[in-house]
């Protein structure tokens, strides 16, 4: 090659790789943006789960509260069922012992 063509072929390899270090460094740039979008994405995600589980807890929480008071008026109901019942039978003996 005479020293032309090897001054062309030397600049033609000098850009050829400043081109593909420019290129590189666009891709790294746009791989770390997609790093960081994908770390928000995940850390949106575990925010969102986190809620998700505080809300459903707080919804068995109610639940339970709820189904605690219902038994509640249960038991009361039976007490005072309970309570009429030997009322009931304890005036029958009064009764029964009164000869009424």
């Amino acid at each position: 090659m005479t020293k032309a063509a090897n001054q062309t072929a030397s600049e033609l390899g000098q850009n050829a790789s400043s081109v593909m270090n420019k290129e590189g460094d666009k891709v790294g740039s746009e791989l770390g943006k997609l790093k960081q979008n994908m770390s928000n994405v995940g850390t949106e995600l575990g925010q969102n789960m986190s809620n998700v589980g505080t809300e459903l807890g707080q919804n068995m929480s109610n639940v339970g509260t709820g189904l605690l008071n219902q038994t509640e008026e249960a038991a009361k109901k039976v007490g005072n069922g309970a309570a009429d019942v030997l009322s009931n039978i304890s005036g029958e003996i009064k009764e029964g012992i009164n000869g009424k």
